[in-house]
């Protein structure tokens, strides 16, 4: 007969009938589980945070770049080094600024 306990939990032992102690471990079994479950969740939202983090500072520098426009862009005899010198973001290019 299939056991009732769902799949998410551990199943090593499966009888109708657990005794006092055998229900103490399985119940620790679960617990443990979940609370790995819950730390590594935990650690994926933090890490998803981070990057949330990095990416709206990265967005409010482009934007801060977007809208002072053509006075950021600096103007040399050669147009060529002022396209690059106004596309030419660090964070894009792997540089640390």
């Amino acid at each position: 007969r299939a056991c009732p306990v769902p799949r998410m939990f551990p199943q090593n032992r499966c009888a109708h009938k657990l005794t006092y102690p055998e229900t103490l471990d399985r119940i620790k079994e679960e617990f443990q589980f979940l609370q790995n479950q819950y730390h590594s969740l935990k650690l994926e939202c933090e890490k998803l945070a981070t990057e949330k983090t990095e990416i709206q500072r990265h967005y409010v520098m482009v934007s801060e770049l977007h809208l002072k426009g053509e006075g950021w862009c600096g103007i040399s005899s050669d147009p060529s080094k002022d396209i690059q010198g106004c596309f030419a973001f660090p964070f894009l290019l792997g540089c640390v600024a």
